[in-house]
């Protein structure tokens, strides 16, 4: 399958830099929410998702350390599902979803 793209230039706002991360699977999802394995700054992760196009994802495999650039979800920005830990409004979330991540395992 083959993308065409408008605008060979394609504008990427709201970069949120990198997070070093380590391995295990594959994902492209609220970032913050991925499985509690990858150690990295969940917080600096809030609202985010890796910088890929959709269906298109990063694979991270076992004892590899590796640099990924995020993106901030647009529109309303309301994530649901992934590991449940925002369910709702970004935003109005966050100091909910990172308490529920320390209760649960996330942050450590």
């Amino acid at each position: 399958m083959e993308t065409l793209l408008a605008d060979a230039q394609l504008q990427r706002r709201d970069l949120a830099g990198f997070v070093q991360t380590g391995p295990t699977g594959r994902w492209h999802a609220h970032f913050f929410e991925v499985n509690r394995a990858p150690r990295f700054d969940r917080a600096s992760a809030y609202g985010h998702r890796l910088d890929r196009p959709s269906g298109d994802g990063e694979r991270f495999d076992p004892g590899v350390a590796k640099r990924v650039t995020l993106v901030r979800y647009g529109g309303r920005r309301t994530i649901h599902g992934f590991a449940g830990l925002t369910e709702g409004p970004a935003e109005a979330r966050r100091e909910a979803a990172l308490q529920m991540a320390e209760w649960d395992g996330y942050l450590k």
